[in-house]
């Protein structure tokens, strides 16, 4: 076993530096999905609730009614 850390420890470092990488660049990449941008809006008809999900569509829910729906709202921010 010493032998082959004395032979190999090169190999050891870039296999472990490559998994740390994939572990963090797995993570990066999943951290946006959560939708936690959530704002509200006043119209004269109702009170609705406003999402931004991480591909920039606008999703919209009714804040009034006891329904947990969303619904896209049919735009895209840029």
């Amino acid at each position: 076993m010493k032998t082959f850390v004395k032979e190999n420890w090169y190999k050891l470092m870039i296999g472990s530096s490559m998994f740390i990488f994939s572990v963090s660049a797995l993570i990066y990449s999943v951290s946006p999905a959560r939708a936690e941008n959530v704002f509200k809006a006043k119209s004269n008809s109702a009170e609705l609730d406003f999402l931004v999900d991480s591909q920039n569509r606008v999703w919209c829910h009714n804040a009034e009614l006891s329904e947990s729906w969303w619904y896209l709202a049919g735009m895209t921010l840029k």
